[in-house]
């Protein structure tokens, strides 16, 4: 091939490209006029808005908790008598519908959606933690010369990712700015002095579906592993496979959720490299299976730190996680194992637990004006 055989080619492929991007922009525009349309945005004075990425992936259970937050809000209009609306982050790609996982909410444009407020309408915006620089990148001169009555929320759901200050106060300056945590461990004063503004733990939820609790007898020698990035992670997964050769390690890459609780309800194990009690150990637990992690104070509360199967360094998981799952892997034992920290997370986590903290939310921050 020349090179100007391979740039010809190039150039074509580039174009594709460029007109596959501007055909699927303008059939996305059009489709989520067409909804405001027909649901008649605009006509409320006060709405509500939960910023996700444009991309119809799946990380984590980051994206799934907002989705779950926001379905319940909308349950809950006759409380703050606000229409609800998931819109992808300003200044980033587009999407309708995420597809990933089961959900029925239409996402739209939320330069597209702001156009549609009229003057004095009262807007509470709910926006992931680590994109609040690029929120207020994006839309800080609008904000400025807005006439609307702002209000902000901001989703922590990993202390990791927290904001700096002067970005909350900054948000601050435009209207009432808040934080709802998702763990309990990072939802004290001392975050609430960090971040300058109330704090409010809301208590993550993921699942818009019942887990599926199979039985040992129907659960394979599986162990599923967190896409997380950890410095010494092949190293430890090697030797894991070395001395555990009867089981199979599957890591969570480039699948549905549908597909992964497939996986968590034949598999026995899980091992999570993030950061500790995330959905990688919580639902194998909720599933009927066992969560392995390594614990970490930021994010884990005290009484997790004596269950099973939660370590207290990498270097004690490597040393007794073998012998660990040697011990537990009968009909006898495997169910057992799982009680314990089965019941610790059903006394903090539940769709009950969280709908509850979500309407204490907005009894809070959000009512309308009498």
């Amino acid at each position: 091939m020349t090179v100007r055989t391979f740039y010809k080619k190039l150039r074509r492929k580039l174009w594709d490209a460029c007109l596959k991007n501007v055909v699927r922009g303008t059939y996305l525009a059009v489709q989520q006029k067409k909804y405001l349309n027909q649901i008649g945005v605009g006509k409320s004075c006060r709405t509500i808005v939960f910023l996700v990425p444009g991309r119809n992936e799946v990380n984590g259970g980051g994206v799934m908790s907002v989705f779950f937050i926001a379905r319940e809000t909308e349950r809950l209009k006759a409380l703050h008598e606000a229409d609800v609306f998931v819109c992808s982050l300003p200044g980033g790609p587009t999407l309708l519908r995420n597809t990933k996982f089961p959900n029925d909410q239409i996402i739209v444009d939320y330069d597209l959606l702001l156009s549609k407020f009229e003057k004095g309408a009262d807007v509470l915006v709910h926006i992931p933690e680590i994109f609040v620089p690029r929120f207020l990148h994006c839309e800080r001169k609008k904000l400025e010369s807005s006439e609307l009555h702002w209000h902000f929320n901001i989703l922590l759901q990993n202390i990791d990712l927290a904001p700096r200050r002067e970005d909350v106060d900054l948000l601050s300056k435009f209207g009432p700015t808040t934080v709802t945590t998702a763990h309990e461990a990072y939802s004290g004063i001392e975050t609430q002095k960090a971040l300058g503004c109330a704090i409010h733990h809301l208590s993550a939820w993921t699942s818009l579906e019942p887990y599926e609790r199979k039985a040992f007898v129907d659960r394979e020698n599986v162990s599923v592993i967190s896409p997380d990035f950890y410095e010494g992670k092949r190293e430890i997964l090697a030797e894991l496979k070395r001395r555990l050769p009867d089981f199979r390690f599957v890591t969570v890459k480039r699948m549905t959720y549908f597909d992964y609780r497939k996986l968590i309800a034949t598999a026995k194990f899980s091992l999570t490299f993030g950061e500790g009690l995330d959905g990688y150990y919580t639902e194998m637990i909720f599933g009927g299976g066992i969560g392995c992690a390594v614990y970490n104070e930021r994010f884990f509360t005290k009484c997790f730190s004596e269950l099973p199967f939660v370590y207290p360094s990498w270097e004690a998981l490597l040393s007794r996680l073998p012998d660990d799952v040697r011990a537990v892997n009968s009909i006898d034992k495997f169910d057992l194992s799982n009680e314990a920290p089965y019941r610790l997370l059903s006394s903090m986590y539940s769709p009950e637990i969280s709908r509850a903290k979500i309407k204490s939310y907005y009894s809070a921050n959000f009512l309308p004006k009498k």
